[in-house]
Formats: structure tokens, sequence, C-alpha cells
């Protein structure tokens, strides 16, 4: 089998497969974390190992009964060794994952399935090694300007991505990540550009050889731009500077207006504390038991220490958007060169600027 091997801030991982097609998809995914080799000494050790298989799922499998079911998949747990199958769509995937060893191998015929569930299940693993390291992810669309993060946050399907396209015309701006940024505990941004996701067909000039068509078996068919499309345009990572809550407009002109930190806060526990709209497979993240219950809570701890290290270190405002993209894009922009403007005023004696 050929393989595909990635650094993911200190978490490694590999991917191994006889689906050439499918390793180069998931290595167009995660460029950024590509790595042509990772060394065998005790630094460099791999935490997780997936195993691609296009093929139909084996017949012979344990005695077990059902851990639980959802309209996704159905999932089966040996409680004595923490190992899991699940059945994805109907059949139309087998995952047989060692909880212990975070190994794990996934069957399917379909290539979009294999390509879809390795993407989730990498997504999914590192996410929760993350967690225990202190790198927690935020659900929001990260640029940079003058080295400080501007995160806004809107719910899955908002239009985060899209405008963070339309940002990125902008000379000064620059791309952390479109969904996913990584907090570390002191509340810094680290890039995740990850492919770029959209849930309408590119319209901006972005050379066809950077865009792909990903099928998604509950989501539809979403549009992807490989990083390389920015040259130039990625940054690794940035200080805290401004938190935008946003929210759509029926009518009206957009606006950007101060709101307390509390508020920006609740927007903050839920997408980055509770984590409502990141990829995870919760059938792996969740298990029985206290032990388990103690292991998620200390999760929980570790993202409310970030967050709130982010928020205090940031300016929070609220953006409503409205229909118009063009509009958008002119009132932010108007609105970060008046931000710069404001920093690069004389402070009187005893003032410390803002961050």
């Amino acid at each position: 089998m050929e393989s595909r091997q990635f650094d993911f801030y200190g978490v490694r991982a590999i991917v191994r497969s006889d689906d050439m097609d499918l390793l180069t998809e998931l290595e167009r995914d995660f460029r950024f974390f590509s790595r042509k080799t990772l060394s065998e000494d005790g630094s460099n050790k791999v935490q997780i190992e997936l195993e691609c298989r296009g093929e139909t799922p084996p017949t012979e499998l344990p005695h077990l009964t059902t851990n639980w079911i959802n309209s996704r998949c159905t999932v089966y747990q040996d409680p004595a060794s923490g190992e899991k199958w699940i059945w994805y769509y109907n059949g139309g995937a087998l995952v047989h994952w060692n909880q212990k060893r975070d190994r794990g191998t996934i069957w399917s015929t379909r290539p979009e399935i294999l390509h879809e569930l390795a993407y989730l299940l990498v997504l999914s693993r590192i996410g929760e090694r993350w967690d225990e390291r202190g790198l927690h992810r935020l659900h929001a669309a990260a640029l940079s300007w003058n080295h400080q993060a501007l995160l806004l946050c809107l719910p899955s399907g908002g239009g985060k991505t899209t405008f963070a396209m339309q940002a990125l015309k902008h000379p000064g701006l620059k791309l952390l990540s479109d969904d996913m940024p990584v907090i570390d505990r002191a509340g810094n941004v680290l890039a995740f550009p990850n492919r770029i996701g959209l849930c309408e067909e590119p319209s901006l000039q972005i050379p066809r050889n950077f865009v792909r068509i990903f099928l998604r078996q509950e989501h539809g068919v979403k549009w992807l731009i490989d990083t390389e499309a920015f040259a130039g345009k990625v940054v690794p990572r940035a200080l805290p500077g401004w938190i935008f809550v946003g929210a759509r407009r029926l009518r009206g002109a957009p606006t950007i207006v101060a709101i307390s930190r509390w508020e920006a806060w609740k927007e903050l526990f839920r997408s980055g504390v509770v984590g409502v709209g990141l990829p995870q497979v919760v059938e792996l993240f969740l298990n029985s038991g206290w032990r388990d219950l103690i292991a998620k809570a200390r999760i929980a701890l570790s993202r409310s220490v970030a967050m709130y290290k982010l928020l205090v270190r940031s300016k929070t405002f609220r953006f409503e958007l409205s229909t118009d993209r063009e509009k958008n894009l002119a009132v932010f922009l108007q609105f970060l060169e008046m931000q710069t403007a404001t920093q690069q005023q004389p402070q009187p004696a005893g003032v410390i600027s803002p961050a």
C-alpha cells in the first residue's frame, strides 16, 4: 500500500491505501500539513493511522450488540477492548476503529464515501488529540490583518467562506482558515488552511486546476478550492485582534457595532467550547463510562480557558451582513482602516494602546 503522512501541529497521522486517487485527494485537502516522511524517532511517533480499502467490507465480523443507531450510522462496540465497528450510509461503508491505539480501517466500494469518511475521521481524531494538548478548534472564518486575527463567527452555511474569499482580494488581508482556526492556551490563533469548501460554484477568477467537486452523502455537492490558489495569502499564525459575531439581515445595509465581551463569549462558548459546526465524528468521540466523562470535562475546561484568553485579548463586534456581498466587504474594509488609524494615533501618557 502507498501512504501519505501529515503533521498537524505535532499530531502525526498516516493514511494508507491502494487507491492513489484517494491519497491524492487527501493530500490536496491537507496540503499545509503534508510531509514526505515522518521520522521514526520518539518525537515523531505516529499517533493516528488510517487504512482505506476500496473494496467490499468483510462479512466475518465479531458478535456484538448495537451501541447506538442514528440516521447516518449504526455503532457496535466491544466493551472489553473498546473497539468499534460502524456501518455508515445503509451499509455503504464499514469502519473498524481501535480506540486505545487510534488505528482504524475503512472499507467501501464507493470512492466518494471513502474520501468523505477518511477526511472526517482524520479531522475528528486530530481534534481530540489537539484538545489533549491545549490546542482547540473554533468554528469561524479567520483572516489576518497587520498580524492580528479577524474571526467571523456565523452558523454553518451562513457565508463565512464566501465572505473570506471576497476579502482575500484586498492585499492587506491574509488567510488563516476559512472555517476552523486553532486556538492555543494563550489565545493565539494558528492557521488551519485545509481545502476551502463552498456550497456554490466559485465565482472568483480561480484556475480550474485548483477546483474540485466533493459529493457529500448528507449535505450535497461542495466545491473545493486548493489553498495553492491563494499563493502568498496564507499565514501560519496571528495574535488576537477582533471577534465578529455575525448575523444576516434580510434587508438594509451592513453594519458593524461594538458589543460586550459577554455577548461575544456566548458565541465563543457555542462555537469553540461546545464545538457546534466543527467536524467531529461523535461515534468515536463519545464513549461510555466515568473515565470518559472526566476526560470530556477536562477538554471542556481547557477549551473554555483558551476561548477566554482569546476573548480578553480581542475587541468584540457584531457584524450584520446584508445580501449585497460587495457592500459587506466595503463596510468591513472601511472598519479595518478606521481601526488601524485609531491604533496608530499617539496615546496620552499612561494609556496602553489596544492589542
